[in-house]
């Protein structure tokens, strides 16, 4: 039984398959009927396997070499790390999103350094050595009576 085959190598496969390459160009032959430099391409994928999505530069060359549309190409990475591009906004979210759209530049930029700060401060809090047990960093200070 074989091993399922990743988005991204699904993608490769399906634009990139011919008589002489049956299972699709390998991603070094790809990138040098592209002119690219080696590891162009290969790089966004490693990127993949550490979850994290590649920059738009990337993906962009990826839609280039391919040839593929853009969208389909930032799918498949997306889909790789586990991303869904099909998610929802709650109606929360999105009256977050309208708020901060209301914002001028300055005050948008305000907002991003205190969500960075507090999104920062929690992730902290929880890999902390011994931080178990201790008051989260958000937590209620008790009233005196």
């Amino acid at each position: 039984m074989s091993t399922p085959l990743s988005p991204v190598d699904e993608l490769r496969i399906r634009y990139t398959k011919s008589e002489r390459h049956p299972q699709g160009e390998s991603v070094r032959e790809i990138e040098r009927r592209n002119g690219l430099a080696g590891g162009a391409l290969s790089n966004a994928r490693r990127r993949t396997r550490d979850g994290k999505l590649p920059s738009l530069a990337a993906l962009e060359r990826w839609a280039e070499a391919l040839p593929a549309p853009l969208p389909e190409v930032s799918r498949a990475f997306a889909q790789e790390c586990g991303v869904d591009l099909a998610a929802t906004l709650s109606a929360e979210e999105e009256q977050i999103v309208a708020d901060y759209r209301a914002l001028s530049a300055s005050e948008r930029a305000l907002i991003r350094d205190l969500l960075s700060l507090s999104a920062d401060r929690v992730r902290a809090a929880r890999v902390e050595p011994g931080a178990a047990g201790r008051e989260s960093v958000y937590t209620e200070v008790p009233s005196s009576r």
